[in-house]
């Protein structure tokens, strides 16, 4: 059986074919799919699809290019979601400095992050992390702030002596779509 631990069905390109893409996953061999907000509305929307497909389960987060969309209520509805049974992890949520130059957008991107990791560590979830171009950063949160936290850091591309600091935390990385740049030097 394959799990595909990150995808984003709710997105509006698949509005048109989701049932077929599901089918055809099925069809692959894929019998379990995580399915991923990066918004409120996209973590609302992952948890209903979970509710309707048997083999999709959510994770519900603010994406770090999405901050703008976190509020000081932001933790409490993502808590709510999380009390669905098919909601399984807090994410998509992280760093991500490849657009985003503003020292100060990227402070609020790191006090967004840790505080979704404490949401993850309140309700017992394992953690779905975006880092892009924002490795020691991301490190030194997860390090500090992740204490007791199991999770992946999703479509990695740091180096080889970050990713062992990340198995040193007992996380894992995935190895995505990066390694096919071909800037890609690192990965490899």
């Amino acid at each position: 059986m394959f799990i595909d631990t990150h995808c984003h069905l709710e997105d509006e390109n698949f509005s048109a074919d989701r049932a077929e893409v599901l089918e055809r996953a099925k069809l692959a061999g894929v019998e379990r799919i995580i399915n991923f907000g990066s918004t409120l509305q996209s973590s609302v929307a992952v948890t209903e699809l979970a509710k309707n497909f048997s083999e999709l389960f959510a994770g519900v987060g603010i994406h770090p290019e999405e901050i703008d969309d976190f509020d000081e209520n932001s933790c409490a509805k993502f808590a709510e979601l999380a009390a669905e049974k098919k909601v399984v992890a807090i994410g998509e949520i992280g760093l991500d400095y490849h657009w985003e130059k503003d020292s100060s957008r990227r402070l609020i991107q790191q006090k967004i992050f840790i505080a979704q990791l404490d949401l993850a560590r309140q309700l017992n979830l394992p953690v779905c992390v975006h880092d892009r171009d924002a490795h020691g950063d991301t490190l030194k949160i997860l390090q500090t702030e992740a204490k007791g936290l199991r999770g992946v850091l999703h479509c990695y591309s740091g180096s080889l002596e970050i990713s062992r600091e990340i198995f040193k935390l007992d996380w894992f990385i995935g190895v995505d779509g990066p390694l096919t740049f071909k800037n890609s030097a690192k990965l490899p």
